[in-house]
């Protein structure tokens, strides 16, 4: 997997496996993030943080994918739902624990995750443009697997149509991959989960409905950004305002044609 065009990162003696490539980089920057996310003014997550909360049942069951330190995201979800982070850095996750006592963490990879439990909602704010885009495709299905019919999937997308990108982020060898917004959406519109046993947590609907619903046609409203997306190719790598975003609902087994909502 070679670099793109621009990638200005000397990668002598680095791996080229992305995965360890993320994980090695996070691990090297825990407090570095935290200053940096904590230097972001008006940081759009937030307000997408309150819309998927509003939307998730009180007491609910999260998973947040690609939670870093837990802070400030992760805090704010476990204040109001039993809440599940996974991040590839161990490093991140020991600080995590540190930092959001009342959540239970794993250092896991996204992209071979197994988990024995269905969620109300799952959020993956700023990992999927993390992960090679020709396996995120397998990660909407394996997402689709772990939500509740009716359950509601937030993600921050990649705004650029970029196979492969590694190169110099915040001080460290970093690997970001993704689509164009829209193939993302379609990625994630027509993602089926794979057939798998009944899993603790799962009641009737979800054990009838599983293997029928889909994310939906067009997850819900997109915000602006994703219009704006290819004309901000110049904004920096990895800000949460550089990307767009999407809430989605999981369509309920007895109404399988997508449901739009409005968002903030």
């Amino acid at each position: 997997m070679g670099t793109s065009t621009g990638a200005a990162y000397a990668l002598v003696g680095m791996t080229s496996d992305p995965r360890r490539i993320v994980a090695d980089g996070y691990d090297a920057i825990v407090d570095r993030y935290l200053d940096w996310i904590d230097g972001i003014e008006g940081d759009p997550r937030m307000a997408w943080l309150e819309a998927f909360a509003e939307r998730t049942p009180p007491d609910g069951r999260v998973l947040e994918l690609g939670c870093g330190a837990g802070v400030p995201l992760t805090a704010s979800l476990a204040r109001r739902f039993e809440t599940t982070g996974v991040d590839i850095s161990a490093r991140q996750i020991a600080r995590a624990r540190e930092l959001v006592p009342g959540a239970r963490f794993l250092v896991r990879d996204m992209t071979s995750l197994t988990l024995d439990q269905t969620f109300d909602g799952v959020a993956a704010f700023t990992s999927i443009p993390h992960v090679p885009r020709e396996l995120h495709a397998a990660v909407f299905e394996r997402i689709v697997g772990w939500l509740r019919p009716g359950g509601w999937f937030v993600a921050a997308l990649g705004g650029y149509d970029d196979p492969s990108w590694t190169g110099e982020w915040l001080g460290v060898p970093m690997f970001f991959s993704s689509f164009d917004p829209d193939t993302s959406v379609e990625l994630m519109a027509t993602r089926r989960p794979a057939d798998r046993a009944p899993r603790a947590g799962d009641d009737e609907r979800t054990r009838r409905g599983r293997r029928d619903v889909p994310l939906g046609a067009r997850p819900a409203r997109l915000t602006q950004a994703l219009a704006a997306a290819d004309r901000r190719a110049a904004a920096p790598r990895g800000l949460p305002s550089s990307r767009p975003t999407v809430l989605a609902r999981l369509s309920s087994p007895d109404r399988v044609a997508p449901r739009s909502e409005p968002i903030p």
